[in-house]
């Protein structure tokens, strides 16, 4: 899926869940919203990943992982 249809998608959904959100917690359903609430977290973090990427691009070498410093040779 494209950056910009996901990134709408997400968006979209995170408003949902926000709305939902609000519902459940006025119903008084205190497990549902923590659900819907967890939900909505990793929307909005998935959203600010997906901003950043086309803010800063990853490396294209594959590894997620930095290599780590060489020790000080004494």
């Amino acid at each position: 899926m494209q950056h910009p249809m996901r990134l709408e998608n997400l968006q979209f959904a995170s408003s949902m869940l926000k709305e939902i959100r609000q519902q459940t917690k006025a119903a008084g359903e205190e497990l549902l919203t923590y659900l819907i609430d967890m939900a909505y977290l990793e929307a909005g973090d998935r959203i600010r990943t997906i901003q950043s990427e086309a803010v800063d691009p990853a490396p294209t070498s594959g590894n997620v992982y930095p290599t780590p410093a060489a020790a000080p040779v004494s």
